[in-house]
């Protein structure tokens, strides 16, 4: 399965009538993999972006070297494009991915991913494996320093987090799959029958104290859950599905092909579906979700083939994937 992911380079432009350009800096090295996968901002303009590298990464501030093997990486610039600091995740000889990261308002700086093995981050702080790609959730500081870190995941799949929101009371939400027999969060598990993988949607409080966690059921391996977004009351979630029967915490999905369905979904803060949508005819994924002021929801992704909506359709114009928004208003309807 392809996926989009965006180069190791932070580019900002004020918001003008001209656009004006401020400044674009980049990192890495000669490694094969140099991603910057998130991208936010904290209430003084600094920005901070979460992604992995391998072998040597330079960056403004300080260097990363893992050799081959793969570090999630975070970092911070000023509002001149400065770096500040850089943080990593490092599991010896296996890797590590940070793929989202959110800020809340008081500038409390959370990101997730996945690793396997024994992920070391700084302040003293490791989680252990449970045996294969596990979920991480984790919470820094302004100074970069790591106060917590979570595991979750099962020790017979290969378990990763894509999302990450957080609500203004300070409640963080995270989005991604897990499969094995029975999925964990803390003291939370919930059986999976059959071992399929799961869509995961899961609440913690800015302790990192895990609230409540929502699964998908169905079977089919091909599920994802890629973006998430809070807006006032209200959570979305978007991500793909293939198979013939399934739900999310009870709420139906529906297949529209054999291939893989995009779907979104809205729930409130407790997790509980308010609505959801599914489109297919081809191999579509809803790879990220934000919503307005007004409670108009947009969602982007990846388009292939053709996808059938409420008086309109989509279709790709290459061999690839093609990139697609959509836009709902706050009940679910096509725009």
């Amino acid at each position: 399965m392809r996926s989009l992911v965006l180069s190791a380079t932070i580019l900002l432009c004020a918001i003008t009538h001209a656009q004006q350009w401020n400044w674009a800096v980049d990192a890495g090295g000669g490694g094969n993999v140099d991603f910057c996968y998130g991208i936010a901002t904290d209430s003084q303009g600094n920005a901070y972006w979460a992604g992995s590298v391998s072998g040597t990464a330079e960056f403004g501030c300080g260097t990363i070297a893992v050799g081959n093997t793969i570090a999630g990486v975070l970092a911070k610039y000023d509002v001149n494009g400065t770096c500040q600091w850089v943080q990593s995740i490092t599991v010896g000889f296996n890797d590590a991915w940070a793929y989202g990261i959110a800020i809340d308002a008081q500038d409390r700086i959370y990101i997730t991913g996945s690793y396997s093995g024994n992920a070391t981050f700084n302040n003293g702080i490791t989680l252990n494996s449970l045996g294969s790609d596990d979920i991480f959730v984790a919470r820094y500081d302004t100074a970069g320093d790591c106060l917590w870190a979570r595991r979750a995941g099962s020790s017979a799949s290969n378990d990763e987090a894509r999302g990450i929101a957080v609500s203004a009371d300070g409640a963080v939400f995270i989005a991604g799959v897990s499969g094995g027999n029975t999925i964990g969060f803390d003291n939370i598990t919930i059986p999976n029958p059959g071992n399929y993988r799961q869509i995961v949607v899961a609440r913690y409080d800015s302790t990192g104290a895990v609230q409540w966690v929502k699964t998908s059921t169905g079977n089919g391996q091909s599920k994802s859950a890629r973006g998430i977004a809070v807006a006032g009351d209200r959570l979305f979630v978007t991500g793909q599905f293939s198979f013939t029967t399934g739900a999310f915490d009870g709420y139906p999905l529906v297949p529209v092909n054999v291939g893989g369905t995009a779907y979104i979904l809205s729930c409130d803060l407790d997790g509980n579906v308010q609505w959801g949508h599914s489109y297919g005819s081809g191999d579509h994924e809803g790879m990220g979700i934000t919503a307005d002021t007004l409670g108009n929801v947009f969602m982007v992704g990846r388009l292939w083939g053709s996808m059938y909506l409420p008086d309109d359709t989509l279709a790709s114009v290459s061999s690839d994937d093609d990139f697609m928004i959509l836009k709902f208003d706050a009940e679910g309807n096509y725009q």
